[in-house]
């Protein structure tokens, strides 16, 4: 039976659903800050300093067994191992965790991503041809030998090259890596070309699109949030890994102390079984946190320069998306270096030559 047709929505069209209102670019950006501030800020930090929260307290609470066994009152020495970890485990101390976790997280959080981006540009260079090389956003230095195309580089050729001032991000040869790729109009953006525009190169140049991008596009800065997560994340994870590590040693340091104090004693001393939980305990950290770095290093410096590429390709983009204004006022590869000038006297006019329409990139 068929039904009368009632009044149709003047937005409608058709009697199709009302198309949707595009957002605002102030809800957008409230969006796009929300995301940033949970993915960078909280997961970044609350992650890494759980995992080693976690492990260091287990690894404490272990070595602390031991070390009560041998040289604690008799009623602490009775309990062992696997009584004292199951002894500590309740909802209280899971919200301290949770609270230490976080306060440590953000200090991992905070640390320079500069050390594990040199160790990983390490690992990815050790074992590296000429060819690869010529290819690479970092390239050789004056004081590395030019060797054969062929010819392999060494661990302590890898870690010159590593620790030189254009291994630093942004890198120095960012603009041929992008010219061998066939990607030109991404190269022409950047203002710096090789060791001698090392001068020019500064993070406040992808500092400055990224603000720019949130300002005009925020809605297109998705990929760059994530890509920049990942970046913190990481390198949040490789010092927690490298923590992980030196509490192994620490703890390691005080069940051998236990061990050797009270060996020999018919009364006292840690039971074989805690020495040998601790002991499984321990390498099982250990060896997870030298894998932890060691895949971190494999891949790391690969998003670094993954996230300079983002942020370009969205860069132009938008500016020809009808933003032109993003790529404009950044400075050319062949700007000098403007030398201080002395502020004009009060009430004298600009002249019209004093703006430099070569900066534009």
């Amino acid at each position: 039976m068929s039904q009368p047709d009632g009044p149709r929505d003047s937005h409608s069209g058709d009697g199709n659903a009302p198309q949707r209102a595009p957002v605002p670019p102030e809800r957008a950006q409230s969006v796009y800050g929300l995301i940033r501030e949970f993915f960078i800020d909280v997961l970044g930090s609350l992650i890494p300093g759980m995992l080693f929260t976690l492990v260091a307290s287990t690894l404490v609470m272990a070595s602390g067994a031991c070390f009560l066994r041998a040289f604690g009152p008799q009623e602490e020495a009775a309990r062992t191992l696997d009584v004292l970890l199951r002894s500590q485990i309740d909802a209280s101390r899971a919200w301290l965790l949770l609270v230490v976790g976080y306060v440590v997280g953000v200090i991992f959080h905070r640390q320079d991503p500069k050390r594990p981006d040199q160790k990983s540009l390490e690992r990815i260079l050790r074992g590296s041809s000429e060819s690869d090389l010529l290819r690479s956003a970092v390239q050789r230095i004056p004081a590395i030998e030019k060797k054969e195309p062929d010819k392999r580089l060494g661990r302590v050729d890898a870690a010159t090259i590593a620790a030189s001032p254009g291994a630093q991000f942004p890198y120095s040869h960012m603009r041929e890596y992008l010219e061998a790729r066939g990607l030109r109009r991404l190269a022409n953006i950047i203002p710096w070309r090789g060791d001698k525009g090392l001068d020019h190169r500064t993070k406040m140049f992808l500092n400055i699109l990224k603000v720019r991008l949130q300002l005009a596009a925020p809605d297109k800065c998705g990929e760059i949030v994530r890509n920049e997560a990942h970046v913190r994340m990481m390198s949040s994870v490789w010092y927690a890994a490298r923590a992980v590590f030196g509490v192994c040693w620490l703890s390691a340091l005080v069940v051998l102390t236990a061990v050797v104090w009270q060996s020999g004693k018919l009364r006292g001393g840690p039971y074989p079984i805690d020495v040998l939980l601790y002991g499984a305990l321990a390498s099982f950290a250990a060896i997870s946190a030298v894998w932890l770095q060691r895949h971190v290093e494999s891949c790391f410096h690969y998003q670094r320069v993954r996230e300079v590429v983002y942020v370009l390709e969205t860069a132009f983009g938008v500016a020809r998306s009808g933003h032109p204004e993003i790529l404009e006022d950044l400075p050319a590869i062949d700007d000098p270096i403007p030398d201080p000038q002395p502020p004009p006297p009060a009430g004298a006019s600009t002249p019209p030559g004093a703006l430099n329409d070569s900066a534009r990139a």
